[in-house]
């Protein structure tokens, strides 16, 4: 998606003004075609505005995932969206866990990169550390503690 048009998103989300944000979309949405990040932002502009209905807000996250079967932020808002406003925690967990799957792809296409360059750069460092540091560098262990111990 146009960084330009994120960007100016972000800054109407920052100041509130989601109602103007939704037009921008609705403008965008022809040039863009069917943009999952787009659809994404409607999403979450349409939870914060008095325009939308729950209905609507789903709607708008189920079409950006049928833009784009392997869009994490769609399928990661989806999983938010049943867990905190439809309270359907079953459902949601099928969608982190979607998310989950189509970013461990990417996470270990990366990962590889840095094995294979850490092994050029310092050969001698043994497996065990290397994964350990690799693996660290995956998640913030701090929010998964503070979200285990809520």
């Amino acid at each position: 998606m146009n960084q330009q048009l994120i960007a100016r998103l972000r800054d109407l989300c920052d100041d509130d003004r989601f109602d103007e944000a939704l037009a921008i979309i609705e403008q965008a949405r022809p040039h863009e075609g069917c943009c999952a990040d787009l659809l994404v932002w409607k999403s979450r502009c349409l939870q914060l505005s008095d325009n939308a209905t729950l209905e609507d807000v789903e709607d708008t996250l189920r079409e950006a995932i049928a833009c784009d079967e392997e869009d994490v932020d769609a399928w990661t808002e989806l999983g938010w969206f049943l867990l905190n406003v439809q309270d359907q925690a079953e459902k949601a967990h099928e969608a982190f866990l979607r998310a989950l799957t189509i970013q461990a792809k990417t996470n270990t296409e990366v990962l590889v990169g840095l094995v294979k360059c850490a092994k050029e750069m310092n050969p001698k460092k043994s497996s065990d550390e290397l994964r350990r540091s690799l693996l660290a560098g995956l998640v913030d262990d701090k929010e998964v503690d503070a979200a285990l111990s809520e």
